[in-house]
């Protein structure tokens, strides 16, 4: 008859809070004496008959064990995870080696699902805190242990065989100790597991090397309330911030437990709670995820995704629509777009993009000052000297209207950016006379001005300098540069920006909240930015509450950027090579006009001397 079987006669001994006085009757083979009857209180099982019973509020790293059994009965009421009685456990734990869900358990009175674990440690890598064997003799007395968890099949520490070192494979250790846990059916009407250890350890106690449930716990809250959308935690900012302090009350991980002395649990720990928040990840899918969910009302701020380039790998950069907004005084971003590439048809691709939301949002159709009819629209657009963008948006252009050519619009709408301009010539490795000349060609005054500084830099002659002059000889490019090639009304040039300082500051601003983010983190930190400012223009219109104590109007703004040129000039000391090369300028420029004239007249003689020659 098996032991269950025995146990069909039994009533079972309800300690609940329904039955705590009422009376039981306990086995008949038990009840001889009062011996007797205090192992029947220890009883729990047919199995198992034991005295030394210990309660517990909480889960227990190193459970104490002995040959008779040692039962621990945990009040779990109160628990998160009313099942992990085996979780904090620090010995090395074997796969179930027997279950039942319907065993009944004499000490709690009620119906149980037992599970049975053993203890399974191998040799650890700890030979007398050193690291290293010194003698053969030594060799045989290698007391290492190690979890049987652990990926290592060899012991690291050199081992002497045959007279040579070699590392030898961990050897399993046998442990006879058992965890067998009884937990109710009915966790609710009966909130207690007991968990039985018997027999003795025959190994050390191994290293807390795994972190406890209650802090796991914590840690993971820790991170569900400091990682929301705007805010992308990873271990290095747990570890840095003020939160680990706050909560634990302490600085350092490891002197919270032991066990978070290895960076990779908390690593672990982070990864599992961004992929529950992230399902997709944070790249370009975890945006379409969002955007399809319509997350936080995402569908309000992005208007279009474009995968029609998912095949085009590489660092995602954010390209802007900036414009400076007088009525507020301040920099605005009416358009943001993430993007991988940076062709010439990708530039076209988000130009046309953005014309076709531009036109979706308003009802209208966007213009230009140089087509439309009655002179309306955007009249420049400053850039910063790539060819590719400018491709794009002539071919962009031409789309809306195509009476003349794709680089015609460019000579009509664009500037460069003198400042960009200006760090080129910087940085490049032509002589400093050369760069002299190359720094006037935006301010050079009519055509023959701009074409006598391309001559005088072929005399110099440069290495590469022809390439040089090749390319800002481009219509475009020349035209963005110095207003006599430009099509660009002559009001529309001198009342726009030289610069791109707009769009500067406003990368500036919004790179304060964050750098190298993940692409939805940086989309939704873009999204509050923007959302911040428009709400602040809100409150300046209607209570008429300024954003800031300065002045940024337009006026006073060209007032101190005046005051900071006239204070260069006069701090500046003066520089000999520069009179120099002014000298020398102006020298060959009177010569080049000398010969300019000369040419004329030698020309004119020759015209003559043809007409004598035809009347004769």
């Amino acid at each position: 008859m098996s032991d269950l079987e025995k146990t069909t006669d039994l009533e079972i001994i309800n300690i609940s809070s329904e039955s705590e006085d009422q009376e039981f009757s306990l086995p008949r083979e038990l009840v001889h004496n009062e011996e007797k009857l205090e192992k029947t209180l220890a009883l729990i099982n047919t199995i198992y008959h034991i005295t030394d019973i210990r309660h517990s509020l909480f889960p227990i790293e190193y459970p104490d064990s002995s040959n008779n059994g040692i039962a621990n009965v945990f009040h779990v009421e109160n628990w998160t995870n009313k099942k992990a009685v085996f979780s904090d456990i620090q010995y090395s734990l074997g796969k179930p080696s027997g279950a039942h869900s319907n065993v009944p358990c004499l000490f709690l009175g009620v119906k149980c699902k037992d599970e049975k674990k053993t203890c399974q440690d191998l040799l650890k890598e700890l030979f007398r805190n050193e690291e290293r064997i010194s003698t053969i003799e030594d060799d045989k007395k290698c007391f290492t242990i190690i979890p049987s968890a652990s990926k290592k099949q060899e012991c690291p520490i050199p081992h002497v065989k045959d007279g040579k070192i070699e590392a030898l494979p961990l050897v399993k250790t046998g442990c006879n100790v058992i965890f067998h846990k009884y937990e109710p059916l009915d966790l609710e009407s009966c909130p207690y597991i007991v968990m039985v250890v018997k027999n003795t350890h025959s190994h050390p106690p191994p290293p807390p090397h795994r972190i406890p449930v209650h802090l796991q716990e914590n840690v993971k809250n820790l991170i569900k309330n400091s990682n929301d959308l705007l805010n992308d935690t990873t271990p290095r900012k747990l570890i840095s911030g003020p939160l680990i302090k706050a909560v634990f009350g302490e600085i350092v991980l490891s002197d919270i437990h032991a066990s978070m002395n290895n960076i990779d649990k908390l690593r672990n720990i982070v990864m599992k709670e961004q992929r529950l928040l992230h399902p997709h990840g944070q790249g370009i899918m975890g945006v379409v995820h969002a955007f399809n969910q319509n997350e936080a009302n995402l569908r309000d701020y992005i208007q279009r995704i474009n995968m029609s380039y998912k095949r085009v790998f590489g660092e995602m950069n954010e390209f802007e629509f900036n414009a400076y907004d007088e009525d507020n005084h301040s920099i605005v971003t009416f358009c943001r777009i993430f993007t991988n590439g940076s062709d010439s048809k990708i530039y076209q691709c988000m130009f046309m993009t953005f014309f076709e939301v531009y036109e979706n949002l308003t009802g209208e159709k966007p213009t230009f000052y140089h087509f439309n009819s009655e002179k309306k629209g955007w009249a420049a657009i400053i850039v910063d000297l790539d060819k590719g963008q400018a491709k794009g948006l002539s071919l962009a252009l031409n789309s809306l209207c195509n009476s003349i050519s794709a680089e015609q619009h460019l000579l009509y709408t664009l500037k460069s950016c003198l400042v960009h301009f200006e760090r080129n010539v910087r940085n490049s490795k032509y002589s400093d006379e050369s760069k002299f000349l190359m720094r006037q060609l935006p301010k050079a005054k009519t055509k023959d001005d701009v074409n006598f500084i391309f001559e005088q830099l072929e005399v110099i002659g440069d290495e590469k300098i022809n390439d040089w002059i090749a390319e800002y000889q481009t219509p475009w490019i020349l035209a963005s540069l110095n207003h006599n090639f430009s099509l660009m009304d002559h009001d529309i040039w001198m009342t726009t920006p030289f610069d791109t300082n707009v769009s500067e500051c406003s990368h500036a601003n919004v790179n304060r909240e964050g750098t190298r983010l993940r692409l939805k983190t940086a989309i939704f930190h873009s999204w509050n930015y923007d959302l911040t400012l428009y709400r602040r223009f809100h409150n300046y219109q209607q209570y008429n509450i300024p954003m800031s104590s300065k002045d940024k109007s337009g006026t006073k703004r060209k007032i101190e950027a005046n005051k900071r040129k006239e204070k260069r000039k006069n701090t500046q000391i003066p520089k000999l090579p520069n009179k120099r090369q002014k000298l020398e300028y102006e020298e060959r420029k009177e010569e080049l006009e000398r010969k300019r004239l000369d040419n004329q007249l030698k020309k004119l003689e020759i015209a003559q001397k043809e007409k004598e020659l035809n009347e004769n």
